[in-house]
């Protein structure tokens, strides 16, 4: 009787998988829908590099302006990126802090103040790059840029 159960159970078990792989094979990829570059809703791999070729391609910008912004951003990604391991080492140090059995508070608020410190250097870095790509723009181009209203960094308070 038991083997019998271990056997409907197993078939049950294949069957499954054989509907969920199909299901599953039959799904669009990632990143796929309506609009440039899948901006359909749809959220995967390469989605926010369509976003940024979407508005770059909105500002209707010359080869020139296209190469100098493309430049400041490689620029500001190379100088931000030391800093980008440091807060994620900080931040470690902060965990483990609060992982303690006794929390050391001024300890505590000291290292929060490090992590903040770092991530106000990556905000100077990065509104630094945003003036300088500014500059590059027509008045036109600068009033389109605006409409498409702050960077995802600039909106999310939590990062």
């Amino acid at each position: 009787m038991q083997s019998g159960r271990r056997i409907k159970f197993a078939l049950l078990l294949a069957a499954s998988w054989a509907v969920c792989g199909t299901a599953l094979a039959q799904m669009p990829a990632w990143g796929t829908g309506p609009g440039p570059g899948g901006m359909g809703g749809h959220h995967g791999p390469g989605m926010m590099q369509s976003q940024r070729e979407a508005r770059l391609q909105a500002l209707g910008l010359d080869q020139e302006q296209r190469a100098k912004i493309d430049r400041i951003r490689e620029e500001t990604r190379y100088k931000n990126w030391d800093v980008l391991g440091q807060i994620g080492a900080e931040r470690f140090k902060l965990r483990e802090m609060y992982r303690a059995d006794k929390l050391d508070a001024a300890a505590i608020v000291d290292q929060r103040s490090k992590v903040d410190d770092l991530k106000r250097q990556v905000l100077r870095a990065r509104l630094e790059a945003r003036n300088q790509g500014f500059a590059l723009l027509t008045p036109e181009q600068r009033q389109t840029a605006r409409s498409f209203g702050p960077p995802r960094w600039a909106r999310d308070s939590r990062r």
